[in-house]
């Protein structure tokens, strides 16, 4: 049986799921996880005094490890219009953190 401290971080994780989350498609089966998009600046190499800059965007899948989810780099993460391949991942605390491309 869990302690009080337990079921309220039992309680919080199902809110976070129920309002952050949505339906993921993973390798066919749901999963539910909170997209993320960020503007990343990837710093160049530094060539006569002048800094040559690579825009883009880093695009990341986070899902709880309790999801059941296995992560595999080259898995496919769908959702409507959205289609990823999974080209790395990380494990933190009780989160499983996708990096797609």
């Amino acid at each position: 049986m869990l302690n009080p401290f337990e079921q309220a971080l039992a309680q919080a994780d199902k809110v976070i799921e129920d309002i952050m989350m949505s339906p993921w498609l993973i390798e066919g089966v749901i999963y539910p996880a909170t997209y993320d998009e960020i503007p990343q600046r990837f710093e160049g190499m530094l060539q006569y005094n002048e800094e040559y800059r690579v825009n883009g965007t880093k695009r990341t899948l986070t899902l709880f490890k309790e999801s059941g989810y296995r992560p595999r780099v080259g898995d496919r993460a769908e959702q409507g219009d959205k289609q990823f391949v999974i080209k790395a991942f990380e494990l933190m605390d009780q989160l499983i953190i996708l990096q797609l491309e």
